[in-house]
């Protein structure tokens, strides 16, 4: 057994997971309350009524929500590390994305992690 071509081919395995992981989050579902102005994927409408606990648009973006869960995802080498910030993602609905900078996920983006899970 070759040590090197068996630790290349676990990585290679890993990247291929991780590509896995990331088409999978890709495809979360947009948040049911707002609606998308034009082609603009930054801008979007919620009604003052549908707003939750939390006033910040990051929270109802799925779409943004999704994209970070997927840097995060990206820049991990270690499974463990990924599978701990999923079920944080779920189980808290927040997690520190950097220094200064916490995110909270909306039950849309939590739910449809945990499935994923």
């Amino acid at each position: 057994m070759d040590v090197k071509n068996t630790i290349t081919d676990m990585l290679n395995q890993m990247e291929k997971f991780k590509l896995q992981l990331i088409d999978n989050v890709d495809n979360v579902p947009e948040h049911p309350k707002i609606k998308r102005i034009g082609k603009s994927p930054n801008c979007f409408i919620i009604n003052s009524k549908d707003l939750e606990n939390n006033w910040s648009a990051e929270y109802y973006d799925s779409q943004y929500q999704a994209r970070i869960i997927i840097s995060l995802i990206e820049k991990s080498t270690d499974l463990i590390h990924i599978q701990r910030v999923l079920e944080e993602i779920v189980n808290k609905g927040v997690y520190q994305v950097s220094q200064g900078h916490r995110m909270y996920f909306n039950n849309q983006v939590r739910e449809f992690i945990k499935n994923m899970l």
